[in-house]
């Protein structure tokens, strides 16, 4: 709506109807071209972006400003970090409804990524709200960094899956599901969560579809029942 009212009012501007009629020069402030109409609208603008807050809507690998704190209405997002070795870790991972604080997360270097498409909202969180997110950070972060000592990788990887699913996912009859697919878990990102290679993921999930530890039912890809029986036996 205020986008078509500044169009409204800039195509309500008198313009000249002869070569020689004079044209007020237009005027620029910080590379910003201005006319009295749209001038008359900012104001408006920053009291909506004020009361509103920013609101952000991404593609999947955009990256997010680390000094706001944000609320995901939907989508996920992954932060992460990496090692002198360029060796990729993840911090955590967020999805719809979630509060994140990436201020709390003390992790140098650091960046936060949307995994899939999200819309996103800056949020003003509350002492509780910051406690709630340091105590779910510390919970993932000792979950994934426990992962990684799991012996041998296809074990690792499974276990990835479960913790995925217990945390995303949804229960079926047939087991719990991991939205994969929805989550924009590629290959290449489950393979530097689970510190192995690209290639060993996409074998290792072909193993675990024929021996239908990983199965489709629907639309949904759901780890059964099997699978979790065969690798807490390994443990």
């Amino acid at each position: 709506m205020l986008i078509n009212a500044i169009a409204a009012a800039g195509q309500s501007l008198p313009q000249s109807e002869s070569r020689g009629a004079y044209v007020p020069p237009v005027k620029r402030h910080f590379g910003i071209r201005h006319c009295p109409a749209i001038t008359l609208l900012v104001p408006a603008m920053h009291s909506i972006m004020a009361e509103q807050g920013l609101q952000l809507v991404l593609e999947a690998g955009q990256s997010l400003p680390v000094h706001v704190c944000w609320r995901l209405d939907d989508g996920y997002l992954r932060a992460a970090s990496w090692t002198d070795q360029a060796e990729i870790f993840t911090l955590g991972i967020w999805g719809p409804g979630e509060i994140v604080v990436p201020q709390l997360l003390t992790q140098q270097p650091m960046e936060l990524r949307a995994l899939s498409a999200v819309r996103v909202q800056e949020w003003n969180a509350g002492t509780a709200e910051h406690e709630d997110f340091t105590t779910t950070h510390i919970q993932q972060l000792g979950t994934l960094l426990r992962l990684t000592r799991i012996r041998p990788a296809e074990a690792r990887l499974f276990h990835l899956l479960i913790w995925l699913s217990r945390r995303f996912g949804v229960s079926t009859e047939q087991g719990r599901s991991v939205p994969l697919e929805s989550m924009n878990l590629t290959h290449r990102l489950l393979a530097e969560m689970a510190s192995v290679s690209r290639v060993t993921v996409t074998k290792t999930l072909g193993h675990f579809r024929q021996q239908g530890w990983l199965a489709r039912v629907g639309e949904l890809e759901v780890l059964a029942e099997p699978g979790f029986t065969h690798f807490q036996s390994l443990r």
